[in-house]
C-alpha cells in the first residue's frame, strides 16, 4: 500500500466497491483469517462463524472502498485548505409543491469546495457527520487490520495470536445506523456555485440557476427492520489462532539483534 500512488488506490477502491466484484478464491480468507479454509487456518471458530466472518469482511472492504471514493474530495479539500466550515445541527427536508415534506437528514455537517468533473465547475459539498457511525466503522476497520497483522505474524515469524470473528449485521449497523436510527437517508448535499450565463452582464446579473444534488442512501427494507430492532445482537469475539507445524520462524536463532531497540524475539542474525 505504501508504494501505491493515490490514483492507484482509487482505482483499486473502485474495483472493490462494485457490488458485482468477484474475489479471487480464498483471497479474503488468506489475508484476514489466516488460511484458505477453516481447516487450513486452524482458528478456533465454528463453520458458521467462519462463513459469517468471510461475508462480513467482504462487505466491510466493499463499503470502506465506497467511502474512500465518496470522501476523496473531502480528503483533497482538507489537504489544500478548502475545508473548515463546520455546520450547526440542521434538518433537511424535501417536499413537492403542495405536498407533504419528508425529512431526509438531521445532524451536524461539514462544508467544503470541490471541482466537478468533467465540467471542472466549482461546487460546495455539505456532508452529514454521523459520529456514532464513524466510530463503529473505525472499530471494524481496526479489527480487520488486527486480523491481517495477526495472520501475517503467524505466517512470517511463527507467532500465535487471536483473530476476531465478525458478522455481516455488524457491518450493516456500522454503515447504516444513521439511516435506520435517525433516518439520515441523505448523506450529503452538493450545490453548484453560480456561473455567469452572460459574461458581459454586470455582476449579480446573467447568472445560471443554482443546482442542488442530494447523495441518497438506499437500504433494503429487511436490513432497515433488522437494524431498528434490538434482537439478534452480535458481539465481536476473539478466537485463538494457534501455531501450525508449517509455521516456522525465518530467523536463525542467533544472539545478535539488528538494532539496539529490536525485541529479543525478532530480527536476530
Amino acid at each position: 500500500m505504501a508504494k501505491l500512488d493515490f490514483r492507484e488506490v482509487k482505482s483499486k477502491a473502485a474495483e472493490y466497491a462494485k457490488a458485482t466484484h468477484v474475489w479471487r478464491p480464498a483471497q479474503i480468507e488468506e489475508v484476514f483469517l489466516g488460511g484458505s479454509d477453516l481447516g487450513t487456518s486452524g482458528v478456533a471458530m465454528s463453520e458458521d462463524e467462519w462463513a459469517q466472518s468471510v461475508d462480513a469482511l467482504k462487505e466491510l472492504v466493499r463499503r470502506t472502498s465506497e467511502r474512500i471514493l465518496e470522501q476523496a474530495s473531502l480528503y483533497n479539500a482538507a489537504k489544500h485548505g478548502l475545508v473548515g466550515v463546520p455546520g450547526e445541527v440542521a434538518k433537511w427536508s424535501m417536499s413537492s409543491e403542495g405536498g407533504p415534506s419528508l425529512d431526509v437528514a438531521e445532524g451536524r455537517g461539514v462544508t467544503y469546495l470541490l471541482r466537478e468533473y468533467p465540467s471542472k465547475a466549482w461546487a460546495a459539498q455539505t456532508d452529514i457527520v454521523d459520529i456514532e457511525s464513524d466510530f463503529l466503522i473505525v472499530q471494524l476497520v481496526a479489527i480487520a487490520v488486527h486480523n491481517l497483522w495477526t495472520a501475517a505474524r503467524r505466517r512470517y515469524i511463527a507467532r500465535k495470536g487471536h483473530l476476531y470473528s465478525l458478522h455481516p449485521q455488524l457491518v450493516d449497523e456500522a454503515f447504516l445506523v444513521g439511516v435506520a436510527g435517525k433516518r439520515n437517508v441523505a448523506r450529503g448535499m452538493r450545490v453548484a456555485l453560480h456561473r455567469k450565463a452572460d459574461r458581459t452582464a454586470p455582476w449579480g446579473k446573467g447568472l445560471e440557476p443554482a443546482r442542488y444534488r442530494l447523495n441518497m442512501v438506499r437500504v433494503d427494507k429487511d436490513v432497515a427492520k433488522q437494524l431498528s430492532s434490538n434482537d439478534d445482537r452480535y458481539q465481536v469475539e476473539a478466537r485463538e489462532l494457534p501455531l501450525r507445524p508449517a509455521d516456522t520462524s525465518p530467523f536463525t536463532g542467533g544472539n545478535r539483534t539488528l538494532f539496539p531497540f529490536t525485541p529479543g524475539w525478532a530480527s536476530v542474525v
